[in-house]
């Protein structure tokens, strides 16, 4: 039906002053005033005691008991497998309880922190992970991998959807097999295995940087009016 209409297509926009790479003591003094808000933040701030040892990975499960296009099942598979294989971590759960998703692991520690709605705790979280892992079978273009990748967090995905305009695959996460979970593990133990050095850290910040930000979508806007302006 538009086939004939000149198509654009423009991307949403980040603040990407306030989703960006925090040092340590920014995370110390942000996560020291989160506990006192929320008190299950406190397995966070002992996680992050271990990071040195233990990799941190962090999900956002918004309905994902409900909600079969958030994935939660292949998640789930993939962290029983990692966990078969010996993979020692912290998965920290946010939006959702223990009773929403029950997941019974050996060596892979869960804590739910329940629902986030203070921007500083999120982009807090965003940089204490090693990975951000986002299953949802359905996505346009992500708010949670454009924050994680913004603040310098590497985002293991499956390959659907928007999610490669974002993630390109083994430079700044890992885009895996549509409902594969098997290569969803393989993903986050990619993007864990590939970050001791920080360049997936530093190509996940840029992309967002070269693509999202406030002033380069409003410049696409701008460009956009003006074409239309001028020929009229």
């Amino acid at each position: 039906l538009v086939g004939r209409f000149p198509v654009t297509v423009i991307p949403n926009c980040l603040e990407t002053d306030v989703y960006r790479p925090l040092s340590e003591q920014e995370i110390d003094e942000r996560l020291s005033v989160a506990i006192e808000q929320n008190p299950a933040l406190n397995v966070v701030k002992h996680a992050a005691g271990e990071k040195a040892a233990k990799p941190l990975i962090l999900y956002g499960a918004m309905n994902a008991a409900t909600d079969r296009r958030k994935g939660f099942t292949y998640l789930l598979s993939a962290l029983q497998l990692l966990d078969k294989q010996g993979l020692e971590a912290d998965l920290i759960v946010f939006g959702a309880s223990e009773s929403d998703l029950p997941m019974q692991l050996e060596r892979i520690n869960v804590h739910f922190v329940g629902y986030i709605s203070d921007t500083d705790t999120l982009v807090t979280l965003y940089n204490l992970a090693d990975v951000m892992v986002v299953p949802s079978l359905t996505e346009n273009l992500s708010c949670a991998i454009m924050e994680s990748l913004s603040c310098g967090t590497p985002v293991c995905c499956f390959d659907i959807g928007g999610n490669s305009d974002m993630v390109e695959h083994q430079v700044n996460g890992y885009l895996a097999k549509e409902k594969d979970s098997k290569d969803l593990a393989q993903g986050i133990r990619w993007c864990l295995d590939n970050n001791k050095d920080g360049s997936l850290s530093a190509t996940a910040r840029q992309k967002v940087m070269d693509n999202y930000t406030i002033e380069r979508v409003g410049k696409l806007y701008a460009e956009l009016y003006e074409s239309i302006l001028n020929t009229q």
